[in-house]
């Protein structure tokens, strides 16, 4: 008979450490619905995330405003969270939003993100451990 070993953590640190976000995995199943077409669902989520701070309905409406909405509902949501960057890869606007960013000023940053960019370098240590490795392109 075999026993399964469970293994339990216990924290006892003052630090508030979040394994998992309910807001994340809210709008991950709207951007879900959205992207199989159900926009109404979408909405009734992102919209129960707005109504929690107090925030009026999203006002979109078609799949790709919705797609917007829930992109920025996500980098307000999980802000300072390391999520957005990853959102913007999956999403394939990485490039767009970050070329297109402005300062407080209104004027544009001057980014000239590259597709090489979307791809981070292979640490140097790493190369040095196996000659087989090779450095992804642009770095």
């Amino acid at each position: 008979m075999l026993h399964k070993t469970y293994r339990i953590y216990t924290y006892s640190s003052p630090k508030n450490y979040i394994f998992i976000r309910l807001a994340d995995i809210l709008l991950l199943k709207a951007e879900a619905l959205n992207e199989l077409g159900d926009v109404g669902g979408s909405s009734a989520l992102v919209n129960e995330i707005r109504l929690r701070v107090n925030l009026g309905n999203t006002p979109a409406s078609t799949q790709e405003t919705m797609r917007l909405a829930i992109e920025k509902e996500r980098r307000l949501e999980l802000d300072f969270e390391g999520i957005s960057w990853c959102d913007l890869k999956r999403s394939g606007r990485a490039i767009k939003v970050i070329n297109n960013a402005v300062g407080a000023d209104g004027q544009k940053l001057g980014y000239n993100f590259t597709p090489q960019r979307l791809v981070r370098s292979v640490p140097q240590s790493e190369m040095d451990k196996n000659s087989k490795l090779v450095q992804n392109p642009g770095y």
